[in-house]
């Protein structure tokens, strides 16, 4: 857990989001924000994916996920960094692998809003 500009955010690895306890101890611990950096494959994306839209969902917090986006060694991953509100609604992802930098800004008017910057590489 680490705290930045008064937002607790807990942190989280690969292994780590396979285990619904692991978020769920996030968000016991007072996570605002679930933060993961992961190498997910093609084939697991859309069922990790759909699993952080559940922790914001559950716990009330948002998640943010950094997913690798070029090839490391014969494994090819999709990309797809996205970012999903407290409410599991998904505000930014990044497309495919191209190189970009997804970010997003809590606003008292209209909550998360998202953005990505697009690289050329």
């Amino acid at each position: 857990m680490i705290e930045h500009k008064g937002a607790r955010i807990g942190l989280a690895i690969c292994a780590d989001l396979n285990h619904a306890s692991h978020a769920a101890k996030a968000a016991d611990c007072g996570a605002e924000i679930y933060a993961a950096s992961a190498l997910i494959s093609t084939n697991g994306y859309a069922r990790e994916a759909k699993m952080l839209e559940g922790y914001a969902r559950e716990h009330g917090m948002a998640v943010m996920l950094a997913n690798y986006a070029t090839q490391s060694g014969d494994y090819i991953p999709p990309g797809g960094s996205a970012i999903w509100d407290e409410s599991g609604h998904q505000v930014a992802i990044m497309d495919d692998t191209e190189v970009a930098l997804v970010m997003a800004t809590k606003t008292a008017e209209n909550g998360w809003v998202g953005k990505v910057q697009a690289f050329s590489s």
